[in-house]
């Protein structure tokens, strides 16, 4: 994850920077109303100037694919985290900050920020540099593997969740859940 940042030139104002970026525009008026007294501002030579710090698309940020980070030691500790989860974690996606990378690649130095579920996807599809092509096929893979396991899990005995039982736990999910600074129910 990337987030959206302008860096100052000692010339334009922040609202110039954001309207001058191919991207941040589109989110310009949430960035004015959040920035609002620092809208106007000349953000000296070489600033950077964090214009959101909410790491989704909604909040301007950038989601890139990164597989070189990705290690045998990387992926031996996230292993190790799923296990942890009661029953084990079959499916799902870790969100993870870290501060360097050469830590990152060895399975060190990180923290889990958010675990998603088998619905979600997977984020580095909208890296820009990646083509349509790419984010069908990760979509895809991800079904197909959720198709397999959910299959073997019917071979077990296992039973379904029925639908009004899991339009409840959603339901008494989004009630239950605290609302934020920067989220949003869109």
């Amino acid at each position: 994850k990337i987030l959206p940042e302008v860096v100052g030139d000692g010339t334009r104002s922040i609202e110039t920077l954001v309207w001058a970026h191919a991207r941040y525009r589109c989110q310009a008026g949430m960035f004015a109303a959040r920035l609002a007294s620092e809208w106007r501002r000349v953000p000296s030579e070489g600033e950077r100037v964090v214009l959101s710090s909410m790491g989704n698309h909604a909040q301007g940020c950038m989601f890139v694919d990164a597989p070189e980070l990705i290690t045998p030691e990387l992926e031996r500790a996230v292993v190790e985290i799923a296990a942890a989860f009661p029953g084990g974690l079959d499916v799902g996606r870790f969100d993870l900050r870290f501060a360097d990378e050469v830590e990152l690649c060895g399975g060190r130095g990180f923290g889990v920020v958010e675990v998603n579920g088998v619905t979600s996807e997977p984020t580095n599809m909208y890296d820009p540099g990646r083509s349509p092509l790419f984010a069908w096929r990760l979509l895809s893979r991800q079904w197909s593997i959720a198709y397999r396991l959910g299959s073997a899990r019917r071979a077990e005995g296992r039973r379904p969740m029925r639908v009004a039982a899991a339009f409840r736990l959603v339901l008494g999910h989004l009630r239950a859940r605290p609302r934020t600074p920067g989220s949003s129910d869109r």
